[in-house]
């Protein structure tokens, strides 16, 4: 009864880095990204991207101060929406729930360190083969509405 469904529009930021979130994303056909902080000299990378599967507000599940990544709309679609802090209440309320959010956000730190990895050893071309396969994963469609420029800021 606290899900609320939104529209999300590509290039929306849904999370600032270091700051607290207000709301926990649940997209259900939309493919988000988990970005590094950019420097003066270098664009922000993807370290993640988050569909049907996942969520965001992983602070919130951990029950910890911010993190220093950002999150971003990549592909629009619809999204489950609940406020950050109900959210949070919820999680600390129910143990299973929490116990099975916990396994969650141990696939997506398993992701980050294979995107860590891939950018690390991969040639421009295998890191872009795999952030095909990876969005295409999550959209289950052909057609990935994806720009030149979100490409390479995803890409690093």
């Amino acid at each position: 009864p606290h899900l609320v469904p939104v529209e999300l529009s590509a290039g929306t930021i849904l999370q600032e880095p270091d700051r607290p979130g207000t709301v926990v994303h649940f997209p259900v056909h939309a493919v988000l990204s988990v970005v590094g902080p950019a420097s003066a000299s270098r664009p922000g990378a993807e370290i993640a991207i988050i569909g049907p599967e996942g969520m965001t507000g992983i602070t919130e599940v951990l029950g910890g101060t911010p993190w220093p990544f950002g999150t971003i709309v990549q592909v629009a679609g619809e999204a489950l929406a609940i406020e950050a802090e109900r959210f949070a209440a919820i999680v600390a309320d129910r143990p299973a729930a929490r116990d099975f959010l916990l396994r969650y956000v141990q696939a997506l730190l398993v992701q980050a360190g294979d995107t860590a990895l891939a950018n690390a050893r991969g040639i421009l071309s295998q890191r872009l083969a795999r952030r095909i396969v990876m969005t295409h994963d999550r959209m289950g469609a052909d057609v990935l509405p994806l720009t030149h420029q979100q490409l390479a800021t995803m890409l690093g």
